[in-house]
């Protein structure tokens, strides 16, 4: 019987332990559970009684289940028993380390520096990580200098050198720092326990994951807990301040289910959300599933499939982003299956919305993952941009939110945020609002609420930049003619007055601007937005004042002008491009030809008609060879409607044949008669006498570009 109370006591002890650790990103996929239990939290079971192997033993099981607290205590009470053993010791510091409790871990490292060996190298560099976990760079930088210079494990040396260089990073980025408000979103939303996965709903709402619980945990008799899962809950903001909602979101079988992390597709009708559950061998296991929205209620849960959700491996934390198809959105989620770099790694899959089906998922390669672990990815689909967390020894400490553009696995090399976003703490699920200048962020930095030591536990903030931190650049189109054609405008042919416009809206429906992004010497320019003109010919893109861009114009499929956007010129306000791009083009409206006279009821050209066509419409066609026209022919209001008709038919013909006469190939020409159908000027005055002026304009002959000669390559003037 004293035997079974002291397990029990044991098992609440490890309880405890498993619900004080910190948010862990480990290959394992264990999650962040996080409480207030009943009765005081730091008070710890008797642990005299058992002997040195019964607490190591106890310690291991705890570590293997990821409880670090509980690890920790069993290795302190191994300890009053064995003082010396500094390989414990440091087990003990790594211990605390894994439970963010970083004054405790660096006391205990502090105490293995005295020793010699490699376990001196390892614990003075595990010491000054304390150091910069506490934002304490300056004493950290003596300390991997230390390292850099003395140890002789050169993978040690080279983790040195990679976490001074975060140090010397984190100094420099608080002298010049981003220009951001962050605000701690209060106690009707944070808790002393889980408060994650922020998820934008509203300008004035908010969907965030917390323990389904306010304070205790129920034990039975034998030890084992009964565990309150982590649901979604609902914040919304008012005039006061945050407060939360009590309705709930989701459906009852969503809301039961131990949740963690979602995100909406683009289009609002489905949620795909991380469930946790233990396996056989008791290894918290994550996995994908997906609602669909069905009217006002969201559907049963359906998991993703197994090429999704990978036997024995953890997939969490997704997000959603859009992809070049409409019918195709791009599902981007962490992992710690085979095939990545180390530790967690961000994949992506692809889900067809209408075949129902998911790609096998795919690493999103090595300019977004390292050896470390890579969390927590949010896709901003507006600027194509991936925000994610990394705890790579080049950060700033603990986990720091980078971003990279591209998608899929085609992206820039990911670029640390700025302090304050990123501090000496973890950042994490960081979220970008549609507004692009509003967003939010989880934190264990200090000002968090917490039952334990400072940096224990996770609470949501919002962020708002001060300055527009993704400026707009803008451009414009113009519409003019074909410079081939605008040299004979003074040599006898006439625009129609709409034709003569500068501007010309139609032509712009043909016309895309396309936005690529200068990555670097060795890569391809990543083409990051396509978009058509509007009607008055502008275009515009959201852009990242970091890199460098080019402008592609394209007006049906041809390039016709091309602006480079170097990121020095690139400010917080609006860019708008001087280099103004121009669509040179042949107007399909009928074009006139002067001085195209005939004598009276007759069909011969004359000589000045002859002079005129010499001058203009030959020269022409021989310079535009891949043109058909059509050759129209027009009367007065003299004679018949029949008689105009086959005179006007006839004249178009005697044209046609003066221009085959001189070289221009028939089956570029059509003929084409109108009689007195298209008047262009009335053919009496007001009082019914005889319009001669009139007469005059509407007994014309006019050329109409009709298309281009098959199988030529198309000209830019096109």
């Amino acid at each position: 019987m004293q035997i079974r109370l002291k397990i029990a006591k044991i098992n609440r002890l490890a309880i405890e332990g498993m619900f004080n650790r910190p948010f862990l990103f480990r290959p394992m996929g264990t999650m962040l559970l996080l409480m207030v239990l009943s009765g005081p939290m730091n008070a710890q079971a008797d642990l005299s009684g058992f002997s040195k192997h019964q607490l190591l033993m106890f310690a291991e099981n705890a570590s293997q289940l990821h409880d670090f607290i509980s690890e920790a205590n069993y290795l302190e009470a191994y300890l009053n028993q064995e003082p010396e053993d500094l390989k414990l010791r440091y087990k003990l510091g790594t211990a605390y380390f894994k439970n963010r409790n970083y004054y405790q871990a660096a006391l205990q490292f502090k105490q293995c520096m005295e020793s010699s060996g490699s376990i001196k190298d390892q614990a003075t560099f595990q010491y000054a990580l304390c150091l910069k976990s506490l934002g304490n760079y300056t004493k950290a930088l003596t300390y991997f200098d230390f390292c850099i210079k003395k140890a002789k494990n050169r993978k040690l040396v080279i983790q040195a050198k990679n976490a001074s260089a975060g140090c010397k990073l984190a100094i420099d980025s608080a002298l010049n720092y981003r220009d951001v408000y962050i605000e701690h979103l209060g106690p009707q939303v944070n808790s002393r326990h889980l408060d994650i996965s922020p998820v934008f709903l509203s300008d004035e709402s908010l969907l965030f994951v917390s323990i389904n619980s306010d304070s205790t945990i129920t034990y039975t008799t034998d030890g084992s807990k009964q565990i309150p899962p982590k649901a979604f809950k609902v914040a919304y903001k008012t005039s006061n301040g945050w407060e939360l909602s009590y309705q709930e979101f989701f459906s009852h079988s969503l809301v039961s289910a131990d949740v963690s992390g979602g995100a909406f597709s683009v289009d609002q009708q489905r949620f795909y959300f991380t469930v946790s559950e233990k396996d056989w061998k008791n290894k918290t296991i994550n996995t994908i599933y997906m609602t669909e929205k069905t009217g006002n209620s969201w559907s049963h849960p359906l998991l993703l499939p197994p090429e999704v959700n990978l036997k024995a491996y953890t997939a969490l934390h997704v997000s959603v982003g859009e992809t070049y198809n409409p019918n195709l959105e791009a599902l981007y989620f962490a992992s710690d299956r085979p095939g990545g770099f180390g530790g967690m790694d961000i994949w992506y899959t692809v889900y067809n919305k209408v075949r129902k089906t998911f790609i096998p998922p795919r690493n999103c390669g090595s300019k977004i993952n390292t050896a470390a672990d890579e969390v927590t990815p949010f896709y901003q689909s507006e600027i194509k941009t991936l925000f994610f967390s990394s705890n790579a020894n080049m950060g700033y400490g603990g986990f720091d939110v980078y971003h990279a553009v591209g998608a899929l696995n085609d992206w820039t090399r990911g670029s640390r945020l700025e302090y304050p976003l990123n501090t000496h703490a973890d950042e994490i699920y960081y979220s970008l609002n549609p507004d692009l200048l509003t967003g939010y962020l989880v934190s264990n930095k200090p000002g968090t609420y917490t039952y334990a030591h400072e940096y224990c536990c996770y609470d949501i903030y919002a962020f708002t930049y001060k300055e527009n931190e993704l400026p707009e650049i803008k451009g414009k189109v113009l519409v003019s003619l074909d410079a081939t054609l605008t040299r004979y405008l003074n040599r006898g042919i006439k625009l129609r007055k709409a034709d003569s416009l500068a501007m010309l809206s139609e032509y712009y429906q043909e016309t895309v601007a396309k936005l690529y992004l200068l990555n670097d010497e060795e890569s391809e320019p990543m083409l990051i937005e396509e978009k058509g003109l509007a009607d008055t010919g502008t275009y515009s893109f959201k852009v990242n004042k970091q890199f460098d861009y080019r402008i592609d114009i394209e007006h049906n499929n041809d390039n016709i002008g091309t602006i480079n956007v170097s990121s020095a010129s690139i400010s917080n306000d609006l860019v708008l491009l001087s280099d103004d791009i121009q669509i040179a083009i042949v107007p399909s409206k009928p074009i006139e030809i002067s001085n195209i006279t005939y004598g009276f009821n007759e069909q011969e050209l004359s000589e000045v008609a002859k002079q005129s066509l010499n001058n203009t419409l030959i020269p022409l066609l021989n310079d535009l060879p891949d043109i058909y026209i059509e050759v129209h022919s027009h009367t007065d209001s003299v004679g018949s409607d029949d008689y105009n008709l086959k005179l006007s038919q006839q004249r178009a013909h005697r044209v046609i044949d003066f221009l085959v006469a001189k070289g221009i190939d028939p089956d570029r020409l059509i003929a084409k008669g109108f009689g007195e159908t298209q008047f262009v000027a009335p053919n009496s005055l007001p009082d019914g006498s005889d319009n001669q002026e009139g007469r005059e304009q509407n007994r014309r002959t006019e050329f109409v570009i009709v298309q281009k000669a098959k199988g030529k390559t198309k000209s830019n003037r096109w």
